[in-house]
């Protein structure tokens, strides 16, 4: 399967609900990524991982998904099963606690209290 079929996979199930189907075919690799880590499941996680390499999926899901505390099901099946990582319940409840956008807040928030 290529990426433009799995596109239109994605779009089949929904998975794209909140883009104009218009612009689906233009959408970016890292979009795609994370639409289908966000919104999708199982049998898409599959095709995705073999689609790209490990290292930009696992970049992505770093950077945009795995402190979502909404999204801790999906990311739970995701370290586990696809990450390899040991531990996930710990792993993730560390990594939403310092990485989530209130840590993210008081951290600038301090950047600029030291600066004046």
């Amino acid at each position: 399967m290529g990426i433009g079929e799995f596109k239109r996979l994605l779009a089949e199930k929904h998975v794209f609900w909140n883009v104009d189907p218009s612009k689906i075919d233009s959408l970016p690799n890292a979009a795609l990524i994370e639409y289908t880590l966000s919104n999708a499941d199982w049998p898409e996680w599959k095709i995705l991982f073999s689609l790209f390499p490990f290292v930009e999926i696992k970049s992505i899901w770093l950077a945009r998904l795995a402190a979502d505390s909404f999204q801790y099901k999906n990311n739970y099946i995701l370290v586990s099963h696809f990450f390899d990582i040991a531990n996930p319940g710990e792993f993730l409840k560390t990594f939403i606690a310092n990485n989530s956008r209130l840590e993210k807040l008081k951290h600038l928030a301090s950047e600029h209290t030291e600066s004046n």
